[in-house]
């Protein structure tokens, strides 16, 4: 078996490593959050200003 897939049959067995990604900045995460934070709010805001 190629050594890429063997590698890639590790990635998906059960109990084995979950990210492929490094992990990001802390200042990647602030804006992930930030942003997220923002469209929930802007999801309300639209919920309770549209009249039925």
């Amino acid at each position: 078996m190629p050594l890429e897939l063997r590698e890639t049959q590790d990635w998906l067995r059960p109990g084995g490593p979950t990210c492929l990604r490094p992990d990001p900045p802390p200042l990647e995460n602030t804006r992930a959050l930030i942003g997220q934070a923002v469209q929930h709010v802007c999801a309300l805001i639209r919920r309770h200003t549209t009249t039925p």
